[in-house]
């Protein structure tokens, strides 16, 4: 009896030591737009490696954000990827830890984003790219049965990163109102920047202008050196 009872006891604790494995994420990069039904993705860490796909942009929960020009944005963060609502897609052998998992019923992975420092709109413009930190928190953990049943791998996840988000002017969404939705949200873990920047993209009227100028600046110095 006491041996059984010593047996199981060493089962319990060896099932408590896996699930408590912290994993930090060194390298990656989840692509989310509306243009690729699907971006294929590998996370990477000490003994880690976790590939998949990810959804569409207008799948991810606060994928359809919009801003208006000129307003101040305090707290903006897109919700939680998340395997289970189909935000991310991870399919067996996964290797999380040193230990490779070849098989079973599903991955349960989640992904927490940073909020964003906040930051002003720009004004009138087609579009902007904002640059910020990214920090990832979250977990995977492997099922056995249906219904995220009989549990028998979990470790906690952490990252960091930039991500740059891709806002486009959207006329037709409040006529009169110079409003921006997001277009796509690149998440990579690594190197990070520090703090918020941000970079309008030009009206194509600008940009036309901004051509036009150059070209004329071009065209007066050839004619210089040829007078010369």
């Amino acid at each position: 009896m006491f041996r059984t009872l010593g047996i199981l006891v060493f089962l319990f604790l060896g099932v408590t030591t896996l699930k408590a494995d912290p994993v930090i994420l060194t390298g990656g990069t989840l692509v989310f737009n509306d243009i690729q039904p699907t971006s294929p993705f590998t996370l990477t860490g000490a003994g880690t490696v976790i590939s998949g796909v990810n959804a569409q942009l207008h799948i991810v929960e606060g994928g359809t954000v919009a801003v208006n020009s000129g307003q101040t944005i305090t707290g903006l963060r897109l919700l939680g990827l998340d395997s289970q609502d189909g935000e991310l897609i991870v399919p067996f052998p996964v290797t999380v830890a040193g230990i490779t998992y070849s098989s079973g019923n599903v991955i349960l992975l989640q992904l927490q984003p940073s909020t964003l420092a906040p930051f002003i709109v720009p004004g009138p413009a087609s579009g902007f790219v904002l640059t910020a930190p990214l920090t990832l928190t979250g977990g995977i953990a492997g099922f056995n049965g249906p219904g995220l049943d009989n549990q028998f791998f979990s470790n906690s996840l952490s990252a960091q990163g930039t991500q740059v988000l891709t806002f486009r002017n959207c006329p037709g969404c409040n006529p009169g109102v110079n409003v921006f939705v997001l277009d796509s949200w690149v998440l990579t873990i690594g190197p990070t920047v520090a703090g918020v920047t941000i970079q309008s993209i030009p009206e194509p009227s600008s940009v036309l202008l901004l051509i036009s100028n150059v070209s004329a600046l071009s065209w007066m110095r050839r004619r210089k050196k040829l007078k010369g």
